[in-house]
């Protein structure tokens, strides 16, 4: 689901391009960060987070004992960007507020 986001970030690392005539020196071109996938029902993952400028995609990381006991494709993402509705970070989980969520 698309519309699902990457819940806790811990890093951020921004790639910057080589210098070329048509761009500026710090033009990003991806933004990479470790995260924690909150899935709905499947368990939390930790991977790493990719944004480009046409694509958000999360690569689980292989260690993981769900992606052990799951596999990859259970919880690798790639979407189109025009796709995407919105997307939240959190460096704290006890801020999250779950779309669907009860009220206690």
């Amino acid at each position: 689901d698309c519309t699902q986001s990457c819940r806790s970030a811990k890093s951020i690392r921004r790639v910057f391009s080589p210098g070329s005539e048509d761009e500026s020196p710090a033009t990003v071109k991806f933004i990479k960060m470790s995260c924690k996938y909150f899935t709905d029902g499947m368990g939390v993952v930790g991977g790493v987070l990719i944004v480009t400028p046409n694509n958000i995609m999360f690569d689980p990381h292989k260690s993981d004992p769900l992606v052990i006991e799951n596999g990859c494709e259970e919880y690798g993402l790639i979407c189109p960007m025009e796709e995407v509705v919105s997307v939240a970070l959190y460096d704290d989980v006890s801020r999250m507020k779950l779309k669907d969520a009860l009220p206690s």
